[in-house]
């Protein structure tokens, strides 16, 4: 069932009690912030946030008082977390005028796991032949890079390492998909490749916002729909990335249009 949409209470003046002291982590860019009632991890640029964290089904609205860094917390599946505006609309702007407007790497379709568009920067794994056998010895088929990671990326992904998650995660592969929902685009169920890719999976979420359903690839049936803001950041690793196909379905796009950013890691 597709979760109901809240809408946000009003705000209250509320004392700064000592059980309202917030870990946040400081970007210099952006600030992030943990609720006290359901650990849910999103921007905190105010003296006042509000929570409204559906999967928790919370609405706490608190205040962030010290600087200290956050250690987020799991939400909905072990190893998930979604990071809310996490980038600005100034620099969303920035992001999909630059994949609209590279010449050289124009959006193709894809229909490798499901229907879209898509396009790639850094290093390109060969998801089709993965594995080559030359000499009894089996190697990975890994391409070089054919177009370099666009710059408008760097602060971007500097700031991710401000979450603790992600301090060490240096991705060299991009993966970028658009979404037309007039077009039927949609992602099938899948989990990211197990070998060619590394622990973490980060996605960025921009022009419109999605659901997304995880479920439980063996063992007891688990299902999770999560809705995907724009400019919110996606965090896969252990059991959420390895353990959980994710797709989205077409009637789940709920914008006209979609473009998302995959972050990874290859294993060369």
């Amino acid at each position: 069932m597709r979760p109901t949409s809240k809408v946000a209470p009003k705000k209250r003046a509320l004392k700064k009690s000592s059980s309202q002291q917030q870990r946040l982590v400081n970007t210099g860019a952006s600030s992030f912030v943990e609720c006290p009632a359901c650990q849910f991890l999103l921007s905190a640029g105010r003296d006042e946030t509000i929570c409204l964290d559906e999967q928790a089904s919370c609405s706490s609205v608190f205040v962030a008082l010290s600087s200290s860094r956050v250690q987020p917390k799991p939400s909905v599946m072990n190893g998930y977390q979604l990071v809310e505006n996490f980038i600005s609309c100034e620099e969303e702007e920035k992001l999909i005028f630059a994949m609209d407007s590279d010449a050289r790497n124009l959006w193709k379709p894809y229909s490798f796991t499901g229907l879209n568009n898509g396009k790639s920067y850094g290093l390109v794994m060969a998801l089709g032949k993965r594995f080559v056998e030359i000499n009894a010895f089996v190697h990975r088929k890994i391409l070089a890079p054919k177009f370099e990671m666009p710059h408008v990326l760097e602060p971007i992904m500097e700031r991710m390492r401000s979450i603790p998650l992600l301090a060490e995660f240096f991705p060299n592969e991009m993966n970028s998909l658009e979404y037309i929902r007039e077009s039927g685009h949609f992602l099938r169920p899948h989990v990211d490749d197990r070998q060619l890719s590394g622990t973490l999976i980060v996605n960025l979420s921009m022009c419109g916002e999605c659901y997304m359903t995880f479920k439980r690839e063996r063992g007891a049936y688990e299902c999770h729909k999560i809705r995907l803001k724009q400019r919110s950041l996606q965090i896969l690793t252990g059991d959420s990335r390895y353990n959980f196909t994710h797709e989205i379905e077409n009637r789940d796009l709920l914008s006209p249009r979609r473009v998302s950013i995959t972050f990874r890691e290859v294993i060369s």
